[in-house]
């Protein structure tokens, strides 16, 4: 049988040959084995078959490797991503002209460019809400960013109206179920104070 001639640097999947080791037997077989460095710097004793025939072509790494991959593909259809991506379309150069003026000065914070760390910070989506910026001028970021329900988000607007109800300060749809009036009745009186 003709000796296979590895020597030290050869690359065998993600493992690069540091050294050969002293003849293992087993099973009454004599095999070759090999002290290897993986690329995620793990050392790894491996038969010489095994790395040849690709039965073992990491320390490990690769399957954890290929797991977070579908996993983050697996993502990619919950509504978590979904809002992830639209937050970076809206900060994007290609969206409409009106969007673009809107967010000409928002940007997102550098940790947010890979979807893991949005989600990490930001936790999954729960139903009924959407991506909202607490201070509409600030950017987008783990400190200013908050899962808020349509109402909310409809209270957080630059053009909100608050009316003062003792004191505090209310948004006027919530002013108005305090008072026991219509919406339309408070409007008015704030617009008449206005003037």
């Amino acid at each position: 049988m003709v000796k296979v001639n590895v020597k030290t640097g050869d690359k065998y999947g993600r493992f690069t040959i540091i050294q050969e080791l002293p003849i293992k037997i087993l099973y009454g077989r004599k095999l070759r084995e090999f002290k290897c460095l993986c690329i995620c710097g793990v050392t790894k004793n491996v038969l010489l078959q095994e790395i040849r025939y690709g039965s073992t072509k990491s320390c490990g790494c690769l399957i954890k490797d290929l797991n977070q991959q579908r996993r983050e593909i697996a993502q990619v259809n919950t509504r978590t991503y979904s809002s992830w991506s639209h937050m970076r379309q809206r900060c994007g150069a290609k969206v409409d002209l009106r969007v673009k003026k809107y967010y000409a000065n928002i940007s997102i914070c550098g940790e947010w460019s890979k979807f893991k760390n949005f989600l990490n910070d930001m936790g999954v989506r729960p139903e009924g809400t959407s991506l909202d910026r607490i201070n509409n001028h600030g950017n987008y970021c783990k400190e200013n960013c908050r899962w808020a329900t349509q109402t909310e988000q409809v209270r957080n607007r630059n053009n909100s109206v608050y009316y003062q109800v003792g004191a505090k300060r209310l948004h006027i749809n919530v002013a108005a179920t305090v008072l026991g009036v219509k919406v339309k009745t408070l409007y008015s009186r704030y617009y008449r104070m206005k003037k």
